[in-house]
């Protein structure tokens, strides 16, 4: 459940479950159901860079030093200001000791009594997940120490200059170097993840092509081998048009790049609802001479006259609200032949519904991205949902058919020259090819 609660800065949780939160010129502790059970007046030593629970007490890692809150009596103690400002600060809950960097030094701080000791100059650092170890970097060098006493217990060179440290349990460690993550079981050897391969282009029919470290591979899709051309084989590039829509009233124009590729004059709503429509994407086939239209649209009824007697009112913003049925609304696909002015009626309609039903009883609409793409024959359209879901869409009949390639959205689909193959990428980044079956069946 969601609680809005009056903060700036939720900053701890305790063992539990009660939430500390930093508001500026006081100290507050929020319970599980979002009650404040104390709100204490704190000195300030700056902004709150970490915290941590250690027995009764809280304490409070500021940029110029440290508070510590008395649980049991909500008291605050402020320690001593420090000379140098810290820029950044990690603590555990039930460590006795937090690390710091500061211009020029990474340090241990001693949270009960203040007391800074010298462990390196300045480097990027994590803490293990028990607070006992600590993990910095500097340059190509990996250190891996106790945080209670200083003492190296690990050290590695990387190949190449060190930019983000983690450390997991006090054995297993990672970095970043050159683009690449390094996981290290300590006492074990090194297991580097290889940079991903990304998609390059299309190559012959079947095959695509991959890049991965600079070198191009042509990979065979039926059994997903690749061999590797360091020259790069001719490819077909993804060429996604710039499509820019222009919405004017009751009116569409659909650019190609800077090519005017058609306008479209479209119906006025009209009725006892108003009509909210909204274009999300356009694409046109390879032989430009249809249009595929992706539409948000929401219907509202008419307000009820108002004690002015002024007469109905339309409403002009939609707020779905599915419980109550306030407001409908939907994702359509439109297929229009491409006319060569004038006006063109859709000569297919389908609307996208989920397989999960509302509160009320109707099935919720399924939520498309506006990844949208035709096949390069014109004969289906591919569009990309919310769900990580695509609609194999039959451009003639409607028939409709859904493939699963994601756990993330859609963000773009092409199909390969030879329309026996799909390759769509999601928000997370994932990229996937897949073989295109077509919508079939009554």
């Amino acid at each position: 459940s969601a609680r809005s609660l009056p903060t700036h800065r939720p900053v701890q949780f305790a063992a539990d479950g009660t939430l500390f939160l930093d508001e500026g010129w006081s100290l507050t502790a929020v319970d599980a159901q979002g009650i404040e059970v104390a709100r204490v007046k704190a000195p300030r030593f700056g902004s709150t860079l970490a915290a941590a629970t250690v027995g009764d007490t809280t304490f409070w890692i500021q940029d110029r030093g440290v508070l510590r809150w008395k649980r049991a009596t909500h008291a605050i103690v402020a320690g001593t200001p420090v000379a140098k400002r810290w820029w950044h600060a990690e603590a555990r809950d039930g460590a006795p000791y937090a690390a710091v960097v500061d211009d020029d030094d990474l340090s241990r701080l001693e949270l009960a009594t203040g007391t800074l000791t010298r462990l390196s100059s300045r480097a990027i650092f994590a803490l293990c997940t028990t607070g006992a170890r600590i993990v910095y970097a500097r340059d190509r060098e990996l250190h891996v120490a106790t945080l209670a006493d200083g003492i190296e217990v690990a050290k590695l060179t990387a190949p190449a200059p060190i930019t983000r440290v983690a450390c997991d349990t006090d054995t297993s460690i990672a970095y970043v170097a050159a683009g690449r993550v390094h996981v290290v079981a300590l006492g074990t050897s090194e297991r580097p993840y290889e940079e991903p391969a990304r998609f390059a282009g299309w190559g012959r029919r079947g095959s695509a092509i991959v890049e991965q470290r600079g070198t191009r591979y042509a990979v065979e899709l039926a059994t997903a081998t690749g061999v590797a051309v360091p020259d790069g084989p001719p490819v077909t590039p993804v060429v996604v048009d710039p499509f820019r829509t222009v919405v004017i009233p009751h009116a569409v124009t659909v650019m190609r790049g800077h090519e005017r590729v058609a306008q479209l004059a479209l119906a006025s709503p009209s009725g006892d609802e108003a009509h909210v429509r909204t274009l999300l994407a356009a694409a046109v086939t390879s032989q430009g001479t249809a249009v595929a239209m992706l539409w948000f649209q929401a219907w509202l009824p008419r307000r009820p006259p108002d004690d002015r007697g002024d007469g109905p009112v339309r409403v002009t913003a939609c707020d779905p609200n599915p419980r109550d049925g306030t407001c409908w609304y939907e994702y359509i696909l439109e297929v229009r032949a491409m006319p060569s002015s004038g006006t063109s009626e859709p000569e297919l309609r389908v609307r996208f519904d989920s397989k999960y039903p509302s509160a009320s009883g109707w099935t919720e609409p399924k939520v498309a991205t506006g990844a949208l793409a035709f096949t390069h024959d014109g004969s289906t359209v591919l569009v990309g949902f919310e769900d990580g879901d695509v609609a194999i869409v039959d451009a003639a009949s409607g028939k409709l058919a859904t493939e699963a390639p994601h756990a993330a959205a859609v963000t773009s689909i092409s199909a390969s020259p030879g329309d026996d193959s799909v390759l769509s990428e999601d928000r997370a980044g994932e990229q996937r090819i897949w073989p295109l079956a077509r919508a079939v069946g009554p």
